[in-house]
Parts: C-alpha cells; sequence; structure tokens
C-alpha cells in the first residue's frame, strides 16, 4: 500500500521496477512524513517556545530543526524566511511577525518647577511593547505659571498601536536658595 502522507511518521516504501524484457525489481525505502506548518504568524514579542508551537503544532519534530535562531525575529515586525532541516530534508518556512496589541502604560504624578522642561518619560513608571514604543504628550503642558496640570501622555508603537495615560504635573515656583 501507499505510505498515509497525511499523517505524521515513518514509513517503509517499495518501489517494484520492470523492464521491456519483464525483469523486475522492489526497492525498500523509508519516507519521513513530518507535521509542520510552513506558514505562520505570530504576535511581536512572541516566545520562541510559542513560535515553534506554531511551526510544530503537535510538538517538535525531532528529525527537523529550524537552522535560524528564532530569537532574533520575535520582536520585529515583518515577514522571514526561515528553513527546518532534516537529515534528508530541507523545508522553507514563513514566519510573519506582526503587532497587533497597544503598549501597557504606567504613569505617576510629578512636582516640577515653572520654567522646568518636562518630556513624558519623566512621568512614566513602566512601559512595555515588544517592538520600540514612542511617549509623547497629547498636548504640551505650559510651564509658565505654579499651576495643577493633568496630562495625558500617548505611548504609541511602531505599528501604530496606541495606549493614553493620565498623570498630573504639580508646576511650583522655586523660592529656595542653593544649597552647598
Amino acid at each position: 500500500g501507499e505510505p498515509a502522507f497525511s499523517t505524521a511518521g515513518e514509513y517503509n516504501a517499495y518501489i517494484d521496477l520492470t523492464d521491456e524484457w519483464g525483469n523486475s525489481a522492489r526497492y525498500e525505502t523509508a519516507i519521513r512524513v513530518h507535521d509542520i506548518t510552513t506558514d505562520v504568524t505570530a504576535e511581536a514579542g512572541s516566545t520562541v517556545a510559542e513560535i515553534k508551537k506554531l511551526f510544530f503544532p503537535h510538538g517538535e519534530d525531532d528529525a527537523l530543526k529550524v537552522s535560524e535562531d528564532i530569537e532574533k525575529y520575535r520582536s520585529k515586525v515583518g515577514e522571514y524566511e526561515l528553513t527546518a532541516v532534516g537529515e534528508y530534508s530541507e523545508i522553507p518556512l514563513k514566519l510573519t511577525v506582526e503587532d497587533t496589541v497597544a503598549p501597557t502604560l504606567a504613569v505617576k504624578d510629578k512636582v516640577v518647577f515653572v520654567g522646568q522642561t518636562v518630556t513624558p518619560e519623566m512621568l512614566v513608571t513602566s512601559c512595555k511593547d515588544p517592538p520600540e514604543v514612542k511617549l509623547s504628550f497629547a498636548e504640551d503642558p505650559r510651564m509658565d505659571k505654579p499651576n495643577d496640570i493633568p496630562v495625558t501622555i500617548i505611548a504609541e508603537d511602531e505599528a501604530g498601536n496606541r495606549t493614553e495615560a493620565k498623570a498630573k504635573l504639580f508646576v511650583n515656583v522655586d523660592d529656595q536658595p542653593p544649597v552647598i
């Protein structure tokens, strides 16, 4: 019979040959059928183990190894050509890394002085997102007089995913003399 090409495993296969004079020969060989998905999409920041699970949904195939280092691709949005290499096979793979999740952002209130330059980074206690994140104020705060100013900080990643968080700037007058 024919090997079950839809089921992973190793199968014996026989090739029967007959020439024009009726001479025949039978050759036996082994065929290895791999259980692998060749085109996968992962979220930026997925772990190497999570990405391997996408390629090998029923567990890693001991006879195949991904030749490239997945670590260097897992957090960078793009399409990557990889190769699974076995003893007798090379299987082309495609890894698409996309970013659909907004950054997580935590901020704190801050006391500052009139005229001081303030950046969003001064109010951020944590910002998590695998790709790079750009921080900005929704509106630049006015630092010209004492006031309590509500501010909105925006965290936006390379894919355009955004998160906003609110904080407060307490703008005071610096009326303390320098200390030596």
